[in-house]
Order: C-alpha cells, then structure tokens, then sequence
C-alpha cells in the first residue's frame, strides 16, 4: 500500500471513498483497491480575430451578424433619429451661450438686478452639471431613446415658456428646466 493510501485509510477507519484519491504523475489517479483512472486535458480553444493575418492565409468570414438587417427597412426612422440628434446637438449649447447679450435687456425689463439676472446663469450651469445623474439614471431603468424624447420634449416647452414669460421667477424656473432637460 502507499503512502498516500495509508493516510487515506486511517482517516476514515481503514475505508476508502470516491475523494480518497491520490494522483500520480502521469495524470492517473489511483485508489487504495489498486485501480487507476486516466483523465484527459482537453486542448484550450484559440480564437484568432477574422483579420489576423496569422489565419494561415484564408480568407476571413464575413456576413451580417444575426439580428441585423442588411436591407435597412426602417431608413426613415433613423433618418428621423439622425437628424434630431443633430438638431439637439446644436441648439442645446446653443441655448447657454445666446442668453448673454440679453441680459441687460432682460433686468430693465423684469425690474430685476443685474445679480438676480446674472444668477439665472449661475443656475443654469449648475443644474446642466446636476441633470446627468438624473437622466442617466433614468435611461438606465427605461431605454435612452424615450429619456432622450423626453428630454427634448421638456426643453421644447421651457423654450417655448421662457419666451412666453414676464416675471423673474418664471425666467429664473424656466431656465432651470432648460439646462437640466439639454444634457
């Protein structure tokens, strides 16, 4: 008997089990009856990219993965897509930057300080800088294009109530809600 064999059957009271094996070498594994069972590694799996050139010279596959579709039946839909992400992408830094020549228009008009005006701006870049996280988080839960909808939804309709509007709450409101909904 082995040595290994030998510790194995002082273990468990001279008895041996299916874990009571000791391994050789060679890759068997022997019991404490005699028996040896072989085991086999198998080879590992190579997975080279389509274009390396290590191929061995074939030609690499190609073809539309599955779940695509190579017609594009929907053009419409992401020219749709394309051309308001386009639109947004311009007129969302564009609503920060177009504000300051008014602003002293705007205090004579709303009978408010050049502070209180000025503080639309500051508010402005704090809740483009706060809106992120929410947003984010909420593309996370749903889908990024109905957040995105939403999104230009709200900035649309502050749009349309900062030119409607005559009151330095409003303005100040308003100008909230544009910069959190053009992230």
């Amino acid at each position: 008997m082995e040595e290994t064999d030998k510790v194995v059957s002082e273990k468990h009271g001279g008895q041996s089990t299916e874990e009571d094996r000791a391994s050789d070498d060679d890759g068997a594994y022997s019991s404490q009856a005699g028996a040896e069972m072989k085991f086999e590694t198998p080879e590992p799996h190579i997975i080279l990219p389509l274009d390396d050139p290590i191929n061995g010279g074939e030609e690499p596959l190609r073809g539309e993965p599955e779940g695509l579709n190579p017609d594009h039946e929907d053009e419409a839909a992401e020219a749709v897509i394309v051309f308001m992400t386009a639109w947004a992408g311009f007129f969302f830094p564009l609503s920060a930057s177009i504000y300051f020549p008014a602003l002293n228009t705007l205090a004579v008009d709303l009978k408010a300080s050049s502070e209180l005006v000025n503080l639309t701006l500051t508010s402005y870049m704090i809740f483009q800088g706060v809106a992120p996280t929410i947003f984010g988080d909420l593309a996370d839960m749903t889908e990024r294009r109905p957040t995105y909808f939403l999104g230009f939804v709200i900035y649309i309709a502050a749009n349309i109530g900062l030119a409607l509007q005559n009151s330095y709450p409003a303005l100040f409101l308003l100008r909230c809600l544009q910069s959190s909904s053009s992230t």
